[in-house]
């Protein structure tokens, strides 16, 4: 009977255990230099494709957020970006999120406060940008004018 439920015991800690790895492991945090991206005359631009687009700048340095930009391709009205810590890390500064259509069209530009803010695609809502204020203001997004970073087909493929 002990040595049941010494093997039962056994087997509960295992599972505990290979779960706390498969864990650990899915939301490791990719640095930016593994992520696929160009570098442009404004700056580093990263490609949120795959697992990537969950990280965002979650976990990011200070030193991360200088002259970067992440496009997120392929997004829908009503998806929501967080600065909550979803196991990357925080995100420790405040957001401009600019919200595209296909053809490169600023819809909206939010704010996301650091560690706490959320931003919603609107309708028509293909690409997303994120970026610091202060790159927002620079580039010159506007809304209703078409993006100053574009990117062919071919480069979003890669």
């Amino acid at each position: 009977m002990n040595k049941k439920y010494f093997f039962m015991g056994f087997l509960f800690f295992a599972g505990l255990l290979f779960f706390a790895v498969f864990i650990y492991s899915a939301v490791q945090k990719v640095s930016f230099n593994k992520w696929p991206q160009i570098k442009t005359k404004y700056g580093r631009v990263l490609f949120a494709k795959g697992g990537f687009a969950h990280q965002g700048f979650a976990g990011a340095s200070v030193e991360d957020f200088k002259n970067t930009f992440i496009i997120f391709p392929g997004i829908r009205k009503g998806v929501e970006f967080v600065n909550y810590d979803q196991g990357y890390g925080p995100v420790i500064k405040t957001l401009a999120v600019i919200f595209l259509d296909k053809k490169w069209k600023v819809l909206k530009i939010s704010r996301m406060e650091k560690y706490t803010g959320t931003a919603v695609a609107p309708a028509k809502t293909h690409f997303v940008i994120e970026c610091l204020p202060c790159l927002d203001r620079k580039v010159g997004f506007k809304i209703d004018s078409v993006s100053p970073i574009t990117l062919s087909d071919s480069q979003l493929s890669e």
